[in-house]
């Protein structure tokens, strides 16, 4: 079974020595992804030892890593749980997504390589056959390798890692965003997403830096917008109105 299919599962493969964290990350991150564990959920500590059969300590350090990535908040005292999304706090997302996405796509038609294209079009096509096979988790994680290999095309290792600190935090937005469409309204969206990475791919090729920036910010507001008037619906059952 590849990774993408135990996702998609969320079945806990059996343990190897050392890859504890690994499976409970892989756990909590599909069940928060596939809306299992929604907005406001508490996630017990107890209960996913007893689920995953593994000591505390690999729990922990799942958790740790899951709060950096912001899918979970750990609070003294209080335990853990699953964050709501606040409209303003979103709002603000992606207007500084898309200011980054036309700098690194703009440096990536500048600077990129004919290795840095074929990365960048590995998972394309990677994104492409997530979408024919409607896998939302492997359609999450395919958009986000997408884009981080066009930041790292662009030879800025800070806007690379200000872009994959965005990219992390686009996980739930992504896949609640997925889940929540019609299956019609679901294949234009995923068609739409192909073919505006199409468009990005063919502007870093030609060193199109002008074509590039506007390749990005059509693709971020071709997300934003819907996106936005989704939250502001009263179906939006993981969005806080208050920050």
């Amino acid at each position: 079974m590849t990774r993408e299919a135990e996702l998609k599962s969320n079945k806990p493969r059996k343990a190897r020595r050392g890859d504890g964290p690994q499976i409970v990350y892989d756990y909590i991150r599909g069940e928060i992804l596939a809306s299992r564990m929604p907005a406001g959920s508490r996630i017990e500590e107890n209960l996913i030892v007893s689920r995953l059969g593994l000591s505390r300590t690999p729990v922990r350090q799942a958790l740790m890593r899951l709060a950096t990535e912001g899918l979970i908040e750990i609070h003294p005292n209080q335990g853990v749980r699953v964050p709501p999304l606040a409209f303003e706090e979103v709002r603000g997302f992606f207007e500084a997504f898309e200011y980054l996405m036309r700098a690194t796509s703009f440096l990536a038609a500048k600077y990129a390589t004919a290795d840095d294209h074929e990365e960048i079009r590995f998972h394309q096509e990677a994104f492409d056959a997530a979408v024919e096979s409607k896998d939302i988790v492997a359609m999450v994680d395919t958009n986000q390798a997408f884009h981080l290999a066009i930041a790292r095309a662009g030879r800025n290792k800070d806007l690379t890692r200000f872009m994959n600190d965005l990219l992390l935090r686009t996980l739930r937005l992504d896949s609640m965003w997925y889940q929540r469409q019609s299956p019609e309204d679901a294949t234009r969206v995923f068609q739409r997403s192909s073919h505006e990475h199409g468009e990005l791919l063919v502007a870093i090729t030609a060193s199109d830096t002008a074509g590039a920036m506007a390749a990005a910010s059509i693709h971020v507001t071709s997300f934003r917008n819907p996106f936005l008037r989704y939250l502001q619906s009263s179906d939006a059952a993981d969005f806080s109105p208050q920050s």
